[in-house]
């Protein structure tokens, strides 16, 4: 049995989280529809109904339910911490642990399920205690709320849920909506955040280093998604770069895996850029426009690229950046 750890995956689905406190914002979960080996997964009408979901109550005023249970509080009782939570969508459940999970739904692949707490009513809780070491935990509903204890931490000060790259998890909303994963502690992530930032030295004060342009972007365009549906897309962030004196005419960006990434990234249709298709580096074009890396290499930037590899008999390339 693997025990509870750290997560870059959990991480960033914390930051997304945090990004409710927007006004007008929403967030659809799907920790329950993901597939642990493409992260594509198949289930795009269940992101759809969520979505709607959400816009039909926060836009259109519906009655709906358009949240999974979202963690609100928490209060030690003894050996067990007890969980409140928001959008109770008419009550907590506890979905059936199916025996087996998706590894990639478009082969038909699945693997047994290995339960971590099998006696648990709801799986995915950790607890820990003052020694930060995590540890599975037992969770139950009781009434509106979630009390999670372990024999193991007989004096808890901190619990997580569904904190993990690809984890099992199962509690849920009468609407059937999931519950976000969450944790309630504030601890320096150990090992998967980036060591915090020190205070620059005097020398570097008298050299500093050139601003960074970071530009990311990812799969758009093949196959079901297709947004070239116009010849010039909107490009509201670089528009506002722009606007503050960065310079950002008279070069396309080569895409990496995809021609879409030279549309996102410019604003124009990639069969107006002459890109054919992809290329392993920013040096490497088609045509005889400027690149983004000859524009930043004069005023001193390092360039590079990185990209990930496409597989499968359904691409039109296997690409590599």
């Amino acid at each position: 049995m693997n025990q509870p750890g750290e997560s870059a995956w959990a991480e960033l689905r914390e930051a997304q989280a945090k990004t409710l406190s927007v006004p007008n914002t929403g967030m659809a979960v799907l920790i329950d529809t993901g597939e642990s080996e493409d992260i594509h997964p198949q289930s795009k009408q269940i992101a759809g109904e969520r979505l709607a979901q959400i816009a039909l109550a926060k836009t259109y005023r519906r009655d709906v339910v358009h949240s999974g249970p979202l963690y609100k509080s928490m209060r030690i009782e003894g050996s067990a911490i007890r969980l409140s939570f928001d959008h109770l969508g008419g009550g907590l459940i506890a979905k059936e642990v199916p025996a087996t999970y998706d590894v990639m739904r478009k082969t038909g692949k699945t693997a047994p399920l290995v339960r971590n707490c099998p006696k648990s009513q709801i799986e995915g809780f950790a607890i820990c205690g003052a020694d930060k070491k995590w540890v599975w935990a037992d969770a139950k509903i009781d009434g509106d709320t979630v009390l999670v204890s372990s024999t193991q931490v007989p004096a808890p000060i901190a619990v997580r849920y569904a904190w993990a790259d690809n984890p099992t998890c199962n509690l849920h909303n009468a609407a059937d909506l999931p519950a976000s994963p969450f944790r309630t502690d504030d601890f320096t992530f150990a090992a998967a955040s980036p060591a915090p930032l020190t205070k620059p030295s005097a020398s570097a004060k008298k050299n500093p280093e050139p601003n960074i342009l970071l530009i990311l972007a990812d799969d758009m365009g093949w196959g079901d998604l297709r947004c070239h549906g116009n010849n010039k897309l909107s490009t509201p962030s670089l528009d506002k770069l722009r606007t503050q004196s960065v310079e950002l005419e008279h070069f396309h960006v080569s895409p990496i895996c995809s021609p879409t990434r030279s549309s996102l990234l410019t604003g124009r249709h990639h069969a107006r850029l002459n890109v054919i298709n992809t290329s392993d580096s920013l040096e490497v074009m088609h045509g005889d426009e400027t690149t983004l890396a000859e524009v930043l290499k004069p005023a001193g930037y390092v360039t590079g690229c990185f990209g990930k590899w496409h597989n499968g008999s359904n691409h039109p390339s296997t690409a590599r950046g």
